[in-house]
């Protein structure tokens, strides 16, 4: 809240972030060691998610020969559609 370095402290200006803040200037969810401490619960949850959803499941292509073309960057014409089935799992 510090009109030194946030002018105009109570107004929704979201590019005032932009440009680099001067050290040490608090950030309430900002980067380095004050990052929020809900990103990394986050981040596991994502990553958990994901391990479950690769393991777990049967990934395959629904057009496998898809052509591929390309404006500025390549795309498979039709998206590259995947069916996904749990995995059949054995009783050990």
């Amino acid at each position: 809240m510090d009109p030194k370095h946030f002018p105009d402290p109570t107004s929704s200006d979201p590019d005032r972030f932009d440009e680099a803040m001067p050290p040490y200037v608090y950030m309430p969810f900002g980067g380095e060691p004050r990052v929020c401490a809900r990103s990394q619960l986050a981040r596991m949850n994502i990553l958990m998610l994901l391990h479950n959803v690769v393991t777990c499941y049967n990934w395959s292509l629904i057009h496998p020969d898809e052509p591929v073309t390309s404006d500025s960057l390549p795309y498979p014409i039709h998206g590259m559609p995947i069916r996904i089935s749990p995995k059949r799992r054995s009783i050990d």
